[in-house]
């Protein structure tokens, strides 16, 4: 086996497959593999908020492996490959997937609220603020999650004195975080509300690792329990609320009566008459 690929931690290496696996299977069934169409990224499952919360809480972890073009998922999986190896085997494995999932899952959330907000349109054309129609994909926010998850997990080992194995400081770490969110706000087609989601979350569950890291097994497995229901919770409460809005029933019953490349009601966030995409 190639050097390179024994450097790949296995759950790294697993979830690269399955995200690799996914974007080949839509390749064969039509899917353009660099401009797909956004009804097909809504049916694969694309967070496109009007959807998502109001009944189809699917698509919050179903985005995480659906990429826009192949250049978005090659970013994302590259970005995965290094930062994910690193952080699996710090981490170890259990601790790793529930800071990648939780982390895609938060972030996947704050996507789907962000993009859920009334806003005014960009020239002013439209006094009345409307909702911004956005398909949004990516493994983005559970990488910047990881990221989040490592930076928190080295701040609490620098303080306690004790030796973790990653090849940067904290402070590097939060350089590169801070580019790539720098750089989300300012780039059209970037869905940086993910991006944020992912990282809050990652934080709070790496402070949650590094604070149980040493415990007994019993109290490291009962504080992420505790982690679980609450997130379970929080999340269900929130979708529980926005499930009844008049204006995103309105907008789902437009989708389901019409392609979205079609749908009229809020316009891109470009201005544009069709809705917008956020690679993640």
């Amino acid at each position: 086996m190639p050097t390179f690929l024994r450097r790949i931690a296995p759950i790294t290496g697993v979830l690269i497959l399955v995200n690799l696996g996914l974007f080949l299977y839509q390749v064969a069934t039509g899917i353009s593999p660099t401009n797909p169409e956004l009804d097909d990224l809504g049916r694969w499952g694309a967070n496109i908020a009007a959807l998502t919360l109001t009944g189809e809480s699917w698509r919050l972890l179903a985005s995480m492996f659906l990429h826009i073009g192949v250049l978005h998922l090659a970013l994302n999986m590259i970005s995965l490959l290094f930062l994910g190896s690193i952080a699996e085997r710090n981490f170890g494995k259990l601790n790793y997937l529930l800071v990648y999932f939780l982390s895609g899952l938060g972030g996947s959330l704050v996507s789907a609220l962000w993009n859920a907000r009334p806003q005014a349109a960009a020239d002013l054309s439209n006094a009345t603020p409307t909702i911004y129609l956005v398909v949004s994909a990516g493994a983005s926010g559970a990488v910047m999650g990881l990221a989040a998850a490592a930076i928190m997990l080295k701040l609490l080992k620098n303080a306690s004195r004790e030796p973790l194995a990653l090849p940067f400081s904290a402070v590097e770490l939060a350089v590169l975080v801070g580019i790539n969110v720098v750089y989300g706000w300012q780039t059209n087609g970037t869905d940086n509300a993910c991006h944020i989601g992912g990282l809050l979350a990652g934080a709070v569950v790496g402070l949650v690792l590094g604070a149980v890291r040493n415990t007994p097994r019993p109290v490291r497995i009962a504080a992420w329990l505790l982690v679980l229901v609450a997130a379970a919770w929080g999340t269900q409460r929130i979708l529980d609320v926005n499930e009844a809005r008049a204006d995103l029933m309105e907008i789902r019953e437009e989708l389901d009566q019409e392609s979205m490349d079609n749908a009229k009601v809020n316009p891109g966030r470009d201005n544009d008459a069709a809705p917008a995409s956020g690679r993640r």
